[in-house]
């Protein structure tokens, strides 16, 4: 009597190997790889893969989801994971109160906060100094999320860590060209040349900028727009009004002091952030110049900025769109992740008006 030997086939052998994962648990998120990467990873055509697909999903053990890809089933009855867990990481989230009150990412976090009930996918906060703390090196378990929206992290190291991790992640307001992820930046470079170009159509030429003394290595759009919307106007770039520092009040105030010490004072002043025009409006005011009056002021983020009798004058960046389009990205990234196809997104700014500027006088 012969022996027959039937020969396992690769759909067989697909099958097993994914029987197998699932028994161990092994899918982060009970999410099964993309159909590219697990043929690759398996040595098997697409077409392979789909007939063990076909037959796991009808043996009811995995599903398929046209936009969402494919996951083991629950036992729960719930065919899909109910949402996408978005968490949003800041430098430290015990500084919220500190955020809320000078800072243009609170209202991007609310937006991003107020929509997930109505959409498919929650917020978590995470604390940068929290993860960094942990002696060893970082997992995707340590995140027990899905995606990661990065909030202005400068901690380079620390990028490069979540970079290799290969999870959906965004960076905002911030772009590091060693890094392998998406980013989501202002239009900085034009908003800047539209402040200055506005002074310039008020008459204004002694404009001074107060900038981020760390802006040569992460944000130079800033001051690249303040240079070019200076030759745009045809004003001639003074040293002595270009002044680096902190993106606080308190620096605000300390530089618009050195600004109006100095042999050529500006008639106007843009900053870097709306923090820093408040301090300098604060300088201004306590010692009897009149705000636009004397000086104009413009800043930048649209932050609420509490100035009695003022409306500041600022670029304003849409803060809901911003949102949007970063969740979008990261829940698209979620569905469908590649991890050598990045892109870098850039949401236009606008000018708002208030009454901190005027028609410099002859």
């Amino acid at each position: 009597m012969s022996q027959v030997i039937k020969k396992i086939s690769l759909v067989d052998q697909v099958i097993h190997h994914i029987k197998d994962e699932i028994e161990k648990e092994a899918f982060a998120n009970n999410r099964l790889p993309e159909e590219r990467i697990l043929s690759e990873n398996l040595g098997v055509s697409r077409g392979t893969l789909r007939k063990a697909f076909e037959i796991l999903e009808n043996e009811g053990l995995i599903v398929r989801h046209r936009n969402r890809g494919t996951f083991v089933k629950q036992n729960n009855g719930g065919d899909l994971p109910k949402t996408i867990r978005i968490g949003i990481v800041m430098e430290n989230v015990n500084a919220m109160d500190q955020l809320i009150k000078d800072s243009y990412f609170t209202g991007i976090i609310m937006d991003a906060v107020s929509e997930s009930g109505q959409k498919d996918y929650s917020i978590s906060m995470l604390s940068l100094k929290s993860l960094l703390s942990i002696d060893r090196k970082l997992k995707k378990t340590d995140l027990n999320v899905d995606a990661l929206f990065l909030m202005c992290i400068l901690d380079v190291d620390f990028l490069k860590e979540i970079s290799k991790l290969k999870i959906p992640a965004i960076l905002f307001d911030h772009k590091i060209d060693c890094l392998k992820m998406d980013t989501i930046n202002l239009d900085s470079r034009q908003g800047s040349l539209d402040a200055v170009s506005y002074l310039a159509k008020l008459g204004h030429k002694d404009i001074a900028f107060i900038n981020w003394d760390l802006w040569e290595k992460y944000n130079k759009e800033r001051y690249i727009g303040f240079m070019e919307g200076l030759a745009a106007n045809n004003l001639s770039f003074n040293e002595s009004l270009l002044i680096n520092g902190k993106c606080t009040i308190e620096d605000g105030y300390a530089s618009t002091k050195k600004l109006m010490n100095r042999k050529n004072k500006p008639t106007a002043i843009y900053t870097f952030n709306d923090a820093l025009a408040c301090g300098a409006i604060q300088y201004l005011l306590e010692n009897k110049y009149s705000v636009p009056k004397d000086v104009s002021v413009i800043g930048f983020g649209n932050v609420n900025a509490m100035i009695p009798g003022l409306n500041l004058t600022t670029v304003e960046l849409q803060d809901k769109l911003i949102s949007q389009m970063a969740i979008n990205r990261l829940i698209e990234t979620c569905e469908n992740f590649h991890d050598n196809e990045f892109i870098d997104i850039l949401v236009p700014t606008q000018m708002k008006l208030g009454n901190t500027c005027q028609q410099i006088s002859n």
